[in-house]
């Protein structure tokens, strides 16, 4: 009789991705600080990942309740960093994710929504 591995393909899968995801978000969480206007720091240093419990999602904010305003106010001239700095910190992060995706040999790319 043939022992099936499919639990354990299973859980290696879902382990490779929550580490893939938990890679990402540490990628992500970079690139937003590096792009993130600063005056106190309190913005930049609120700026964290979160990879979901199913480990196949993850999510890259801040709590802090300017925020908004400054990643769209396109008026405001920013000595340190950029407004959009969220967006284009997720963007530049599309091509260093799938490059981890494909060292890790799971697949060839990300899906970003």
């Amino acid at each position: 009789r043939m022992k099936s591995y499919r639990d354990k393909a299973e859980d290696m899968l879902s382990d490779w991705m929550a580490t893939i995801m938990a890679g990402c978000g540490k990628i992500a969480e970079a690139n937003c600080k590096e792009l993130c206007p600063v005056d106190t720091g309190r913005l930049r240093n609120s700026i964290t990942y979160e990879v979901s419990e199913d480990g196949k999602s993850v999510i890259v904010g801040t709590n802090v309740k300017y925020a908004t305003y400054v990643e769209f106010d396109d008026r405001k001239h920013h000595v340190v960093g950029q407004s959009h700095y969220m967006r284009d910190g997720i963007i530049k992060s599309i091509d260093q994710c799938n490059s981890l995706v494909k060292s890790m040999g799971v697949g060839d790319s990300i899906k970003v929504d």
